[in-house]
């Protein structure tokens, strides 16, 4: 799934702590494609509607 709104990263760390808490997240589980339809779904109806036209 690709998703075309997101242009870049800005990637950064001032501490080790910060790239190793960065990294953990290779150690979760995949979100599932109904956790992304949920997300999906708060987006459209709580968020959407107030920033999209900001885009």
């Amino acid at each position: 799934m690709s998703f075309n709104e997101i242009s870049c990263i800005i990637p950064g760390a001032s501490k080790t702590e910060h790239v190793l808490s960065n990294l953990s997240v290779y150690n979760t589980p995949k979100l599932t494609s109904e956790k992304i339809a949920a997300m999906n779904k708060i987006y459209s109806d709580l968020i959407k509607p107030s920033v999209h036209q900001f885009w």
